[in-house]
C-alpha cells in the first residue's frame, strides 16, 4: 500500500461519515486497523494536517435514522418482510403498513428506504428518521429481478419520486447562471445545448415536479421554464401567494 493509496483511504473514510451511528461505523474502524497492519515499510502520514486539509458536512442529520440502520440493513440482506409504524409528513398523519425493503440509498446526505409498500401496492422512499416502530413480519420476500434501483431512482429529481408519467423539463438558463449550472450534473438524462448568445437549455425527463418547481426557483429571472406548461403554472402560483403574504 503506498502512501497516495492510504491517503486516498483516508479520504474516503471522511465522505461516509455519515455512516457514524450504525454498525458500519465499527466496521470501518476495523479496516484501518488492519489497512494498517498489513503496511510492510513504515509511511509517515500528518493525520493532523489531513482533518484540516479535508472535510465533508452534511447540510442535515437525522438523529432517528442511525437506531433503525442497522435493522432495516439486515432485512435486506436477508429478503426479510418488515412492519412499519410510519409517519407522512406530508400529510401529518400516521399509520401502520408492511414493506418489503429492496435499498438502502443516500440520496443528498439523508438516506432512504426504498421498499415495495403492500398498502399502497408500490415501491415508495421512506425516511428512517420517521419510522415510529419497526419489526419483522416473519414472512419472506425475494425482490422481484426487474427490479432496478438506477432505474428507479433516475425519474426522480433529487430526494423526490413520482408516481406519475415521465415529463419533460426544459429550462433556459442566462448566461451569468449558465455559468456554474453547468458546471455540475443535475440529473441522469440531463442535455445541455449552448446558444451563441451564451445561456443555455437544460432538458431532462422527470416524474415529480414538486423538486424542480423549488430548485428552479432558486434561481430567480435566471432561469426561464420552457415546458412542461405545469411547472410554469406551478411557479406562476407559488410566486402569487408568496406575494399576497408580504
Amino acid at each position: 500500500v503506498s502512501e497516495g493509496e492510504y491517503v486516498a483511504l483516508f479520504l474516503a473514510e471522511r465522505m461516509i461519515q455519515q455512516c457514524q451511528g450504525t454498525s458500519f461505523a465499527g466496521d470501518l474502524a476495523r479496516l484501518f486497523e488492519k489497512v494498517t497492519d498489513l503496511l510492510t515499510e513504515p509511511i509517515s502520514i500528518n493525520l493532523q494536517h489531513l482533518r484540516e486539509s479535508v472535510s465533508l458536512r452534511q447540510c442535515s442529520a437525522d438523529l432517528g435514522e442511525a437506531a433503525r440502520f442497522d435493522v432495516l440493513h439486515r432485512a435486506i440482506q436477508r429478503g426479510r418482510q418488515l412492519e412499519l409504524v410510519y409517519w407522512t409528513a406530508s400529510r401529518d398523519e400516521t399509520c401502520r403498513r408492511v414493506v418489503d425493503p429492496y435499498h438502502l440509498a443516500s440520496l443528498d446526505g439523508d438516506w432512504y428506504l426504498v421498499a415495495y409498500c403492500h398498502l399502497r401496492e408500490k415501491v415508495r422512499l421512506f425516511a428512517p428518521g420517521r419510522i415510529r416502530e419497526l419489526r419483522e413480519t416473519g414472512e419472506s420476500f425475494e425482490r422481484p429481478r426487474e427490479f432496478k434501483i438506477n432505474e428507479y431512482l433516475d425519474v426522480g429529481f433529487r430526494k423526490m419520486r413520482g408516481d406519475g408519467p415521465l415529463q419533460t423539463v426544459r429550462l433556459r438558463f442566462t448566461p451569468s447562471a449558465a455559468r456554474y449550472v453547468r458546471e455540475r450534473e443535475w440529473h441522469p438524462t440531463q442535455k445541455l445545448r449552448q446558444h451563441a448568445d451564451g445561456s443555455f437549455t437544460l432538458t431532462f425527463r422527470v416524474s415529480h415536479l414538486l423538486e424542480v418547481r423549488r430548485w428552479v426557483m432558486s434561481f430567480g429571472a435566471d432561469c426561464v421554464v420552457l415546458a412542461p406548461q405545469e411547472l410554469k403554472d406551478e411557479i406562476i402560483n407559488e410566486i402569487r401567494r408568496m406575494l399576497e403574504k408580504q
